[in-house]
């Protein structure tokens, strides 16, 4: 049974080694020439991510030598409300309806246009000619 607790033991020490060094090379990809041409929102987020990794391994570490972590429980707890804040930007920027003036612009041009008054008098559709064949003059009654 004691051999078994060791392999237990000695498997999840192997695991977090592996994750340690996952996250060794995610803040090495942070640091690189990389993340300079990332845009804000991917900063951002990596930022977080990194920050959220290794707040979350000192806490197992706090919790490994039996003391209690409760100030990076909050720490955490900050963290995710940040990232719950990044999302919600990124969800207004990408599920917000846009407006678009062009269209808007077209619409309202039409629906108010009026059509421009014309000078001329409609003309009568009986036409009068003289002996000539030459139209008459026509003269309002």
């Amino acid at each position: 049974m004691l051999d078994e607790l060791l392999n237990k033991f000695n498997n999840s020490q192997t695991d977090l080694e592996a994750l340690v060094e996952e996250i060794s090379q995610m803040i090495d990809k942070v640091q690189s020439e990389d993340y300079e041409q990332l845009s804000n929102d991917k900063k951002i987020e990596a930022d977080l991510l990194v920050v959220y990794a290794i707040n979350s391994l000192y806490f197992i570490n706090l919790r490994i030598n039996h003391v209690e972590g409760d100030f990076v429980k909050t720490e955490l707890k900050r963290i995710q409300e940040a990232m719950k804040k990044l999302k919600q930007v990124k969800d207004k920027l990408t599920i917000m309806p846009r407006l678009d003036t062009e269209a808007s612009k077209r619409f309202v041009r039409s629906a108010l246009w009026v059509a421009p008054e014309k000078d001329v008098t409609p003309s009568n559709k009986k036409i009068r000619f003289d002996e000539e064949g030459n139209p008459i003059a026509e003269t309002s009654s």
